[in-house]
């Protein structure tokens, strides 16, 4: 799954957007090693995972096409873990997170 951009990960999200926006080193910097800058945001972001940063400008936007779902047979553990809405997996500011229902 997909993280969605709520509670604290999408507040640490707003604060890096707004800092590239009022900040052009920073925003050279995100752009450049994105890895470093937001782990020192405070996001936690896998090791392997490769990040590309691209600005949106007048003439062009980007559109990231999310990865499709994937199909699972959940065990009857993960079934009562979801049903009663307890998320012990990770953190919402943690990228490393394969289960994003937290």
């Amino acid at each position: 799954m997909q993280p969605n951009l709520t509670g604290e990960y999408a507040e640490m999200y707003s604060k890096v957007v707004a800092k590239a926006w009022s900040d052009e080193s920073f925003k050279q910097r995100l752009i450049a090693d994105p890895m470093t800058v937001l782990t020192e945001m405070g996001l936690t972001v896998p090791a392997a995972a490769k990040l590309v940063v691209h600005e949106n400008t007048q003439d062009a936007v980007h559109v990231v096409l999310p990865l499709p779902p994937v199909e699972q047979e959940l065990s009857e553990a993960e079934l009562e873990k979801y049903a009663g809405g307890s998320s012990d997996t990770c953190s919402e500011t943690d990228l490393t997170c394969t289960d994003w229902s937290c």
